[in-house]
Formats: structure tokens, C-alpha cells, sequence
């Protein structure tokens, strides 16, 4: 209605004259500047909010977090993370103090943590999320979706750090807890495979990789997402955990199941397809299979030129294709495609040695 109309409205439904610092309109209007991303406006709204709580609730209120919040909110969508992170904290610590067995503790948590993160502030951020699963933990009788979350967010955090048995462990809890609550049809289960399966790689443990890769592809199946990237990335995992344990005719079967869905997704003229073409020529290429490698090798590798004539990995598929080429006794051709990859190495790092 535009602040003096709610002024005034306000005024003849409480018979308040002044209206000026009443909490609540202030908070409101805070809320219709920022989504006008009118922040000067915004924040002078939810600093009165601030005062105007302080001042009829002698501090003693959760509204006045409430719009502590609010503020820490504000800065952060403007990036200044320093004064977002201040405002949370002092938005926590009158909610820890009015209210310390409140949900909103763990969610105020939450939100610090993921700040932090942002900042690159990781053991803040992990001990942050550790903060919130004890909160919720008690609130929610130890079993909740959140936990799940913030389990898997302080798993990716570790696994960031290169703290790999630490990752495992939080995400095998998380593993543990979505699977009690949702069975075998939940998103959250999928992300926290798809996590564990990062950490399996890092640390080269194909064997319990491959299973949980296998499950997450057939949830991704089961639930049919829109979305189709991420289970041709899975499957394009798949076929490296196969490759790794020699498993050629399963890695075979899955790189077909990887470019049949990229070609779907993006049609047959897509460097993302000019990839998978070139990880199944090299699957083929263990098979033995060296006609059918050199003829995917040669299309992945017009693909990628027609779309990035002049991009320096199209080098790597000059020289793939050439190294079939080279198994089959053609040198003149391999010597060819290896003079044009050097060329493009070359203009790429000029004046560097080729490595």
C-alpha cells in the first residue's frame, strides 16, 4: 500500500499515534525494499525493527534476532560477508540467550555456517554445522532431514580439507539416517552417494565406488529427472571404476549408457558427446576393438573442432586418434594428427616446452 498508507492504516486499527517505530511495519517494509532490492531503505527499515523491538520487548524477544537476521541477510546478498557474519552472530547470541532450546538456534547455525564457508572459513563452518545437528538433534528426537543436510555439508567440507576417513564417516552417517527416513527415493539419498563416491575416487577405493554408483544411477532412472547431466556423469564414473578393476565389458556397457543419454540431452553435436565418444574409443581400445576405437576417436574428434576449431584440448583428441592410428600400423596419418596437436600445444604455450 506504500508506507504512509500503512502508517495510517496501523494508526486507525491500534489507535497508536505514533507509528513511526513500530517493529513489525518497519520489519515488513524492510522485507518489500529488499525484494525491490532497495537495500539502503531495507536496512534503515530493519535497524528501526531492531530498535523498536529492543525497546518495547527490553531485549527479551525473538523478534529482535528476527531481525538481526534480516540484516545479516542483507549483507550478504550484497557480498560484504564480514558485516553478514557479525550480524548473524549477534542474531544467535540473543536467541541462544532468550531461547536456547529453539530450532531457529540450529537454522541460524546453518546459515553462519554456510557463510563461512563462502569465506573459505572451513573449521568455522564445519563446527558451525556441528552446532546445528546437536540443536536439531534434541529438537527432532535425533532422525531429521536437516541432520542429513548438515551431516553432508560438514562431509563435503572435510573432503575439501583432504580429510578423506572424516568425510567417510559423516557421510556414512548421512547415508544411514536418509535411508531410515525416506527408503530409496529421496534426492538427499542420491547426493550423499554421489558424495561418497567422490571420496571412493580420491582415495582410488573402486570397489566400494562401484555399487553406489550403480544405485544412485538407478535412482536417478527410478526417479526420472528432468535434469539428465548429472547420470550421464555418473555413468561416466561408472565406466572409469570399471576401467580401474578391469572390468572392460561392464565399462563398455555403461559408456554406451553415458553417450546414448548425452545425445539425448544435448544431440549428437555437443562437446559434452564428443567426450564420451572419445572415453569409449578408449574402452574399445582395451577390448581390442581398434576399428570401431579409431572410428568414434576420428567423430569425437570433428565434433569437438567443428565446435571449438581453436581450443587447445582439441589437441588430446588429435593425438588419441593418433595413437590408434599408430596401433594400426597407419603412421603417416599418426604423424600428420601429431604434427597439427604440436602446433596447437605450441600457440597455446608459446615460448614454453611442450610437456
Amino acid at each position: 500500500e506504500g508506507e504512509e498508507a500503512a502508517r495510517r492504516r496501523l494508526r486507525e486499527q491500534t489507535g497508536e499515534q505514533d507509528i513511526g517505530t513500530l517493529p513489525s511495519l518497519d520489519y515488513q517494509l524492510g522485507i518489500v525494499h529488499f525484494k525491490q532490492r532497495r537495500f539502503a531503505d531495507a536496512l534503515a527499515a530493519y535497524e528501526r525493527a531492531v530498535a523498536g523491538y529492543e525497546q518495547s520487548h527490553a531485549g527479551k524477544s525473538g523478534t529482535v534476532a528476527l531481525a538481526l537476521q534480516a540484516i545479516a541477510e542483507l549483507y550478504a546478498a550484497l557480498g560484504q560477508l564480514d558485516q553478514a557474519a557479525e550480524f548473524y552472530n549477534q542474531a544467535l547470541a540473543v536467541e541462544e540467550k532468550i531461547n536456547p532450546l529453539s530450532t531457529w538456534v540450529g537454522n541460524l547455525c546453518m546459515d553462519l555456517a554456510k557463510l563461512r564457508r563462502k569465506q573459505g572459513r572451513l573449521d568455522e563452518s564445519a563446527d558451525l554445522w556441528k552446532r546445528a545437528i546437536e540443536r536439531w538433534g534434541q529438537n527432532f528426537g535425533g532422525q531429521h532431514i536437516s541432520i542429513v543436510q548438515a551431516l553432508a555439508h560438514q562431509g563435503e567440507i572435510r573432503f575439501t580439507q583432504r580429510r578423506f576417513d572424516e568425510s567417510r564417516s559423516l557421510l556414512l552417517e548421512a547415508l544411514a539416517m536418509v535411508q531410515e527416513l525416506t527408503g530409496d527415493h529421496d534426492l538427499d539419498l542420491l547426493s550423499t552417494l554421489t558424495n561418497l563416491v567422490e571420496v571412493d575416487r580420491a582415495e582410488r577405493r573402486w570397489k566400494d565406488a562401484q555399487p553406489r554408483l550403480e544405485r544412485a544411477i538407478a535412482i536417478h532412472e527410478r526417479l526420472n529427472l528432468p535434469d539428465k547431466l548429472p547420470q550421464a556423469k555418473l555413468l561416466n564414473l561408472l565406466v572409469e571404476a570399471h576401467g580401474e578393476l578391469q572390468q572392460w565389458d561392464a565399462a563398455e556397457s555403461a559408456a554406451l549408457r553415458c553417450l546414448a543419454v548425452l545425445e539425448s540431452s544435448l544431440g549428437r553435436d555437443h562437446t559434452e558427446v564428443a567426450a564420451a565418444m572419445a572415453t569409449l574409443a578408449t574402452v574399445y581400445q582395451h577390448t581390442g576393438q581398434l576399428d570401431s576405437a579409431l572410428t568414434l576417436a576420428q567423430r569425437a574428434r570433428e565434433i569437438f573442432e567443428r565446435n571449438l576449431p581453436n581450443h587447445p584440448e582439441l589437441a588430446e583428441y588429435l593425438l588419441h586418434q593418433a595413437a590408434i592410428l599408430r596401433t594400426l600400423g597407419q603412421l603417416d596419418k599418426a604423424a600428420t594428427l601429431e604434427r597439427r596437436a604440436r602446433a596447437i600445444q605450441k600457440k597455446a604455450l608459446p615460448g614454453k616446452p611442450r610437456l
